[in-house]
């Protein structure tokens, strides 16, 4: 705020970088999901170990979660008073 950003600029900051994380952490966990589905499938009670329905649900929780655990911080952050900041440094 203190160098000319305004608070959409900043949330949208924290949402790319979160999101970028987030995206990686998905796609690596659902790459290690697929590639255990035999240890997987000893574990499952009425599920397929290669059940895209449960992949994407479970994809969409845990991605959802993962942003508002980005966005809180990001409007925190976006609402701080610049002059009090630059005090503080």
């Amino acid at each position: 705020l203190a160098l000319g950003a305004d608070s959409i600029r900043i949330i949208r900051h924290f949402l790319g970088q979160g999101g970028l994380l987030i995206a990686l952490g998905v796609g690596l966990g659902l790459a290690a999901a697929a590639a255990l589905t035999r240890f997987q499938a000893g574990l499952l009670y009425g599920v397929k170990a290669l059940d895209p329905r449960t992949y994407l649900i479970v994809a969409a929780v845990l991605s959802g979660a993962a942003i508002l655990g980005v966005l809180v911080p990001a409007r925190r952050a976006s609402r701080i008073e610049p002059m009090r900041v630059l005090r503080e440094e």
